[in-house]
C-alpha cells in the first residue's frame, strides 16, 4: 500500500510539471501562436514572424484575415512588395473587401512598387472613408502625378498645403507640378517657400538653380 501511495505522488508529481498542452490553443508562455509572431513583428523580427503567421493562416481560420494582414507588413518591411500586395489582397478578400487597414497596406505597397493605378484605386476607395485625411490625399496627389497627371495632382496637393504649410516635401512637389504645368509665377512661390523651410535639403541647390532660370 505505502508502494502504491508513493507511486501516486511520483506521478501527480510528474504531471504537475508537464507543459501546457496543445489543448489550450498551442500556447507557450501564455502566449498564442498569433501573439508571438506578432510580439516578433512589433520588434522589427520580420523574417521569424511571417512563418509564425502562415501557420496561423492553415491552423487557425478564425485568424488568417489578420495573419495575412500582418505576413503584408512583414513583407512591406522586408521590401517584398509584390508578395506584400499578395498578403494584402488575401487578407481583403477574407473579410469581403471591408478591411481599411489591409487596403492602406496594399496601397502603400503598390506606391513603393510604382503600381500608381492600383495605388490610386485603393487610396481612392480610402478617401471615400475618411474624406479629411491629408496622408491619404497626399498619397493620391502624388500617385497623380508620377502618373503625370499634372492638372488633377495639384488639385490635391492644394488641400495638403493648406493642412501643412510648413511641410517643405509639399512645396517642393507643388512646385514641380506648377513646373510642369508651365505657371511658372507658382512654381517660383513654391519653390522659394520650400528652398527658405529646408536650406541644406538634397534638393535645395538644384531648386535655386532651377529659380534663377525661371527668373532670369
Amino acid at each position: 500500500m505505502k508502494k502504491l501511495m508513493f507511486l501516486l505522488f511520483v506521478l501527480c508529481l510528474v504531471i504537475s510539471v508537464l507543459p501546457i498542452s496543445s489543448a489550450q490553443g498551442g500556447k507557450q508562455g501564455g502566449k498564442t501562436p498569433f501573439q508571438q509572431a506578432k510580439e516578433l513583428y512589433n520588434k522589427g523580427e520580420y523574417q521569424q514572424a511571417i512563418p509564425i503567421f502562415k501557420k496561423v493562416i492553415k491552423e487557425n481560420p478564425k485568424k488568417a484575415d489578420d495573419a495575412y494582414y500582418y505576413v503584408g507588413m512583414c513583407k512591406s518591411k522586408m521590401e517584398d512588395y509584390g508578395q506584400a500586395v499578395d498578403s494584402f489582397t488575401q487578407a481583403l478578400k477574407l473579410r469581403d473587401n471591408d478591411y481599411p487597414q489591409a487596403l492602406r497596406g496594399r496601397a502603400d505597397a503598390q506606391m513603393a512598387q510604382k503600381t500608381y493605378d492600383g495605388a490610386l484605386a485603393d487610396y481612392q476607395k480610402l478617401l471615400v472613408s475618411s474624406p479629411d485625411d491629408i496622408d491619404i490625399t497626399y498619397q493620391i496627389g502624388m500617385a497623380l502625378y508620377y502618373k503625370e497627371n499634372y492638372s488633377e495632382s495639384i488639385n490635391y496637393l492644394k488641400k495638403v498645403l493648406d493642412a501643412r504649410p510648413q511641410d517643405p516635401q509639399i512645396h517642393y512637389f507643388a512646385g514641380w507640378v506648377y513646373y510642369k504645368l508651365k505657371q511658372y509665377d507658382q512654381t517660383i512661390r513654391e519653390f522659394e517657400i520650400y528652398v527658405k523651410l529646408c536650406p541644406t535639403c538634397p534638393e535645395a541647390d538644384k531648386i535655386k538653380e532651377i529659380l534663377r532660370s525661371l527668373k532670369g
